[in-house]
C-alpha cells in the first residue's frame, strides 16, 4: 500500500464507517458473552438446584431413619421380658406408694432397670430413661429429679401419643429440670428431646410408657452434619416458632452478632430464632419501618406454613449472609428442615467467569480503541501496542491467579489426554510437585476402569464431538502420586481455542462425604446385627402381605433360610390355625388386620405351621409401619410357647398331686395322732391304778421308775400334740384379714397371766402395725416368742420382755421380741428353727422343742422371715419381718 500515513489520515477524517464497525462488533460480541453467561447461570443453578434438593432428600431420609433406628431401639426394650416385667411391677406399686419420691427410689423394680438400663444409656450416648403410668407421673428414671413429677406430659406430646399407642420421637425442647451436657456438667434449661414407646400388659392395653431422653446436640445433630455441602454448607432444623433444634455451623458468628450466649458453656439450640438479621432492615426487597423487628427469613417464613421450595437466586438467612437453599416443612415429624450454602462459595466458578469475561470485553474494548487510535495517529501505534501488550499480561496475570487460588482442582487436557495445565489445588489434592503434572495423561489420574460408562469414554468423547460437552458432576476414582486411590467428583466441559478442542475439568475430593455416608452404611448394619441377635423371630410385611424381612432366629423356628421366605406370602408360609384347630382364612388373619387396619393386634396361643408341616403354638404381637400418614406394611414379633404351655401344664398336675397329697396327710396325722394318744392313755391309766393299788408295796426304786413311765408317757403325749399342731400351721389354708398385732399380743398376755405373775415379769408393748394376717397364727406366733421368754429367764430374776416394730424402706415391718434371760450361742442359730431340736436337757427346761420351728413356719407361710440375735447370759432378740399386705389378702 502506498502513503499509508496519509490513507490512516483520511481515514481520521471520515472515521465514522470504522467507528460504527468497531461499535458494532464490540456489542456483538458483548450479546454473546452476556448470552453465554445466562446459559452458564441458568445451567448452574439447575446444577444447584438438583443439590440442594437430593441433599435435602438425603437429609430428609437420615432424619427418618435415626427416628426409626431409635424406634425401634426403644420398642426392644420395651419389649425385653424381664425389663417390662419389672416396669410393669414399679407402675403397680407407684400407686401404692403414693408417688412418694423416696419410696419410689428405693423400690427393687427402678433399682433392676437402672441397672439393666445405664450400661446401654451410656453406650448409645444417652442422657437416661423416664418411665410414665397412664396418668403420665413419672414414676421412675434414670435420674432422680423427675421421679414423683408429672412435667414432662405438660411440656410435650410424645407422652400422650405413646399412651394412644404411638412410639414417638419427640421435637427438642428445654428440658423441665437441670440435665448434664457432654461434659456431664447440669445446665438449666438445657435442651432435651426423647424416643418413647407404649408398654402393654399381659391383655395388650397400654399400662405405661417406657421413654429414651436424648442430646439434640449430638446424635440428633451429627446425622445432619454429614449432608452440608462444601466448606460453607449448613443443614438444620427448627421447630415451629422458628427456633433452631440443631447445633448450627456459624456458632461463631452467631456470638458475635449477639444472637446467643457468648458462653462456651451455653447452646443456640431453642436458643437462635430464624430471624432476617437487622442490617437487612434497609435492603432494596426487605424494606421496613424504622425501628420495626425484622421477621423471618425467606426460608423460614415459607416452611412455617407448612411449605416447601428452593431458591438459588440467593436470600440473606439469620446471621445475615447470602445464601442459596432448599427446605421443606416435616410433618410428621413437626419441624423444619433447610439446606443452605453461602452463594459465594455455590456460584465461585460463575463467579470467576463472570469476572474473566468482564476482563476479556474490557480488554477488548481497549483493543478497538487502540485499533480506531492507530488509524488516528502512525505515531501512537508503538505507545498503543506496548499499553495493549501490558494490559493484556495483566489481565491473564489476573485470570491465572483467580485459577491458582481456586479451592476446587481445576484441569485442562487436550483431546489426546495430555494434560496442560493444572491450578495448586490439583497439584496438591494429587500429591505432585508444582509442575510435575503438566504434559502427563488425565488417565494417569483418573485410571480408565473408571469411565465404564459410555459418557466417560475419552476416545468416544473425541470420535463424537460436535457441540460443546458439559458432563454434570459423576463419582469416580483417582490416584494420587503415591499409588493412593481416593474418590473424586468430576465435572467435565469443553472449550475449543484455535479450532482445537480443550477439555476442563473441576475435580472435587469427596472422601469425607463418603466417609459420612459409610458411616450411615455402618450405622444401618449395626441395627440389622441387633436385629439378627434378637432370640424371638421377627418378620415385617408389605401392604399385600409379601414377607420383606425375617431374622434368622424367626425362620429357624418356621424351618426355613430367611433367603426362602423373601417375598413368600405370609399367610401361605405360616399357614395360621386357631386355637380349635380350624385354619384362619386371610381375612381373619390377626396379621392380615394389623396392615390392612393399622390396629395393634397381640395374640397368645394360636398355631402356625412349620415348613415340616407341624404346628406349634405361638404368641406374638403385630404392629403397623406407617410412612407419610399411610399404612406400607407390619412388623410382627413371634416366639414358640410350647415349652412354656408344657410347664404350665406340669404345673396344674403337681398342685393336684399335690393338694391330694396334702388331703391325705392331714387324714393320717388325725387318725395316726388320735391312734397314738389310745395306748398312751391306758398306759397311764394302768399307772396310776398301780400307784394306787401297790403304792404300799414297791420301794422307792420301783416308785422312782413308775414316776419316770409316767413322765415319759406325759412328754410323749404333748409331743404328738405339738406334731399335730406343727401339722396344721402347714397344711392349714390362710384366711388373711386386717390385724392389729398389739391386740393379739394383749389376748396372748391374758392367756400368759399366770405364768407372768408367778415369774413376776414385765412385759412391754409399743405401738405395733396393722397388718394382713391370720390372726390365730399370730396369736400362736407370739405365744410361742413370749412363753419361751418367760421360760428361759435367769434364776431368781424376773423376765423383762420388750416388744417393738420398725417400719423398713421396702414397707414391711420388723418387730422385735427381746429378752434379757440366758440367750444361747449363735453357734446354734440354724438348728433352733428346726423341729424337735432342743439346747437344754428336759430336766432344766420342760418343752418338746416345737415352739420355734412353729413360728418359724408361720411367718414363712405369711411371706416373711424370722431370725434371732443372741449372746449366752446376756438375752435373745427374735427379729420377725412381715409385708403389711398379703399377695391374696383383701
Amino acid at each position: 500500500m502506498k502513503n499509508p500515513n496519509g490513507f490512516i489520515e483520511r481515514q481520521a477524517k471520515s472515521g465514522t464507517p470504522y467507528v460504527t464497525l468497531g461499535f458494532f462488533t464490540f456489542f456483538f460480541l458483548l450479546a454473546i458473552g452476556f448470552w453465554g453467561h445466562m446459559v452458564t447461570q441458568n445451567e448452574m443453578r439447575q446444577l444447584l438446584e438438583s443439590q440442594l434438593l437430593t441433599t435435602l432428600h438425603s437429609s430428609q431420609e437420615s432424619i427418618r431413619l435415626w427416628c426409626e433406628n431409635q424406634k425401634r431401639f426403644a420398642r426392644s426394650w420395651a419389649e425385653q421380658y424381664q425389663v417390662r416385667k419389672n416396669i410393669l411391677s414399679l407402675i403397680a406399686s407407684a400407686k401404692d406408694m403414693r408417688y412418694q419420691k423416696e419410696a419410689l427410689l428405693k423400690a427393687e423394680e427402678l433399682t433392676f432397670l437402672r441397672k439393666i438400663l445405664k450400661p446401654v444409656v451410656n453406650e448409645f450416648d444417652m442422657v437416661g430413661f423416664v418411665i410414665f403410668d397412664k396418668e403420665g407421673m413419672q414414676v421412675g428414671a434414670l435420674l432422680n429429679d423427675p421421679i414423683g413429677q408429672k412435667d414432662l406430659i405438660t411440656r410435650s406430646d410424645f407422652v400422650q401419643r405413646s399412651l394412644n399407642g404411638e412410639t414417638v420421637v419427640s421435637v427438642p425442647f428445654k428440658g423441665e429440670i437441670p440435665l448434664p451436657d457432654k461434659n456431664e456438667v447440669l445446665r438449666t434449661n438445657w435442651p432435651t428431646m426423647f424416643v418413647s414407646t407404649p408398654l402393654l400388659n399381659d391383655s395388650g392395653k397400654v399400662a405405661g410408657v417406657l421413654a429414651f431422653r436424648l442430646r439434640p446436640e449430638q446424635s440428633f445433630t451429627r446425622v445432619l452434619e454429614i449432608s452440608r455441602l462444601g466448606s460453607t454448607g449448613e443443614t438444620f432444623t427448627f421447630n415451629s416458632r422458628g427456633y433452631l433444634l440443631s447445633a448450627p455451623r456459624y456458632l461463631d458468628q452467631i456470638r458475635k452478632l449477639g444472637l446467643a450466649s457468648t458462653s462456651s458453656e451455653s447452646t443456640p439450640i431453642l436458643n437462635v430464632q430464624l430471624l432476617e438479621p437487622a442490617k437487612a432492615a434497609n435492603s432494596v426487597d426487605n424494606q421496613k419501618e424504622e425501628g420495626k423487628p425484622p421477621g423471618f427469613t425467606e426460608m423460614a417464613a415459607n416452611a412455617l406454613q407448612k411449605g416447601a421450595g428452593v431458591n438459588t437466586k440467593g436470600y440473606l438467612n439469620y446471621v445475615g449472609i447470602s445464601v442459596i437453599g432448599a427446605w421443606v416443612w416435616l410433618e410428621d415429624l413437626n419441624m423444619g428442615l433447610a439446606v443452605e450454602q453461602e452463594v459465594e462459595e455455590a456460584f465461585a466458578p460463575l463467579i470467576a467467569l463472570r469476572s474473566v469475561l468482564f476482563k476479556v470485553f474490557l480488554l477488548l474494548g481497549l483493543m478497538s480503541c487502540i485499533a480506531f487510535m492507530l488509524r488516528i495517529s502512525q505515531s501512537r501505534t508503538e505507545e498503543k501496542e506496548r499499553s495493549t501488550l501490558k494490559a493484556l499480561k495483566e489481565r491473564e496475570e489476573e485470570y491465572r491467579a483467580i485459577v491458582n487460588n481456586a479451592v476446587e482442582a481445576i484441569i485442562t487436557f487436550n483431546p489426546e489426554g495430555e494434560i496442560q495445565t493444572v491450578n495448586p489445588a490439583a497439584e496438591a489434592m494429587f500429591g505432585f510437585d508444582p509442575g510435575r503434572l503438566v504434559r502427563m495423561n488425565i488417565l494417569n489420574i483418573i485410571p480408565q476402569n473408571n469411565l465404564e460408562d459410555p459418557v466417560f469414554n475419552l476416545k468416544d468423547i473425541i470420535q463424537t464431538q460436535q457441540e460443546e460437552t458439559f458432563i454434570r458432576a459423576r463419582e469416580l476414582v483417582a490416584v494420587k502420586k503415591n499409588g493412593v486411590s481416593f474418590p473424586v467428583e468430576l465435572t467435565l466441559s469443553t472449550m475449543h481455542m484455535n479450532d482445537e478442542s480443550q477439555y476442563i475439568g473441576l475435580i472435587r475430593d469427596i472422601t469425607e462425604r463418603k466417609r459420612a455416608l459409610e458411616q450411615l452404611e455402618q450405622l444401618n448394619s449395626k441395627n440389622q446385627l441387633i436385629l439378627n441377635a434378637a432370640g424371638e423371630g421377627i418378620f415385617g410385611v408389605d401392604i399385600e402381605g409379601l414377607i420383606t424381612f425375617i431374622n434368622p432366629a424367626g425362620a429357624k423356628i418356621l424351618g426355613f433360610r430367611p433367603e426362602e421366605m423373601i417375598g413368600k406370602p405370609q399367610h401361605l408360609i405360616m399357614q395360621p390355625v386357631h386355637d380349635d384347630g380350624v385354619p384362619c382364612t386371610l381375612e381373619d388373619n390377626p396379621i392380615y388386620q394389623v396392615y390392612r387396619e393399622g390396629i395393634v393386634r397381640q395374640v397368645s396361643q394360636k398355631f402356625f405351621r412349620r415348613r415340616d408341616g407341624n404346628t406349634f403354638p405361638v404368641e406374638y404381637i403385630g404392629k403397623p409401619i406407617w410412612e407419610d400418614k399411610k399404612i406400607v406394611g407390619a412388623v410382627v414379633t413371634f416366639r414358640n410357647i410350647s415349652d412354656y404351655l408344657q410347664s404350665e401344664q406340669d404345673l396344674r398336675q403337681y398342685a393336684q398331686d399335690l393338694e391330694k397329697i396334702n388331703t391325705e396327710l392331714r387324714n393320717f396325722t388325725g387318725v395316726a395322732t388320735h391312734d397314738l394318744q389310745e395306748p398312751l392313755r391306758k398306759v397311764v391309766t394302768l399307772a396310776d391304778r398301780l400307784t394306787m393299788t401297790n403304792a404300799s408295796r414297791m420301794d422307792e426304786k420301783g416308785r422312782d421308775y413308775l414316776d419316770r413311765i409316767v413322765t415319759s408317757i406325759g412328754r410323749m403325749q404333748q409331743l404328738i400334740v405339738d406334731l399335730l399342731e406343727y401339722s396344721k400351721t402347714t397344711s392349714t389354708r390362710q384366711d388373711f384379714r386386717k390385724v392389729k398385732i398389739d391386740e393379739e399380743i394383749h389376748d396372748v398376755l391374758s392367756t400368759l397371766d399366770i405364768q407372768i405373775e408367778k415369774t413376776r415379769a414385765q412385759v412391754n408393748v409399743a405401738d405395733l402395725p396393722e397388718i394382713e394376717a391370720s390372726p390365730f397364727q399370730i396369736r400362736q406366733l407370739f405365744q410361742n416368742l413370749i412363753g419361751n421368754a418367760l421360760k428361759f429367764h435367769k434364776p431368781g430374776i424376773p423376765p423383762q420382755v420388750q416388744i417393738r416394730a420398725e417400719k423398713r424402706i421396702d414397707g414391711s415391718w420388723a418387730i422385735v421380741v427381746e429378752d434379757e434371760g440366758i440367750g444361747f450361742d449363735e453357734k446354734y442359730l440354724d438348728r433352733i428353727f428346726q423341729p424337735f431340736r432342743r439346747l437344754h436337757r428336759q430336766e432344766e427346761y420342760e418343752g418338746s422343742g416345737m415352739g420355734l420351728a412353729v413360728c418359724e413356719k408361720i411367718v414363712t407361710l405369711h411371706r416373711g422371715m424370722i431370725t434371732a440375735e443372741s449372746k449366752k447370759n446376756l438375752g435373745s432378740r427374735f427379729i420377725i419381718v412381715l409385708p403389711e399386705k398379703q399377695i391374696n389378702g383383701h
